[in-house]
């Protein structure tokens, strides 16, 4: 394979080259710009979603834990039977059904 002058200087066809070369080159910079910018973006709204995951687990966690201990606190004190007031006993009981009323209904 050689190359044919047809006319041209080495000078003329070695600019040629050189140009095409550079657009190629920029060309390809553009390319792979734009593909970490993408990159870059999806990876970043990831951790936005992740971030959103964690603090709606953890909302949510806690929205159950809350009931949940104040319900066993108040099944612990009537198991023990330190209550001995009747009217009190109701007041626990009202808040243990309350509670987990408002667990059921979320």
């Amino acid at each position: 394979m050689g190359i044919q002058l047809k006319g041209k200087s080495i000078e003329l066809i070695n600019k040629e080259r050189t140009r095409s070369n550079l657009l190629l080159i920029i060309f390809a910079d553009i390319i792979f710009i734009l593909g970490a910018f993408i990159v870059f973006r999806n990876i970043r709204k990831e951790m936005k979603l992740t971030i959103i995951k964690s603090d709606f687990i953890s909302n949510v966690s806690h929205e159950i834990r809350t009931p949940l201990a104040l319900i066993s606190m108040y099944i612990e004190t009537l198991e023990m039977d330190r209550i001995k007031s009747e009217e009190k006993k109701k007041e626990y009981y009202r808040v243990i059904f309350n509670e987990t009323h408002r667990l059921s209904a979320s």
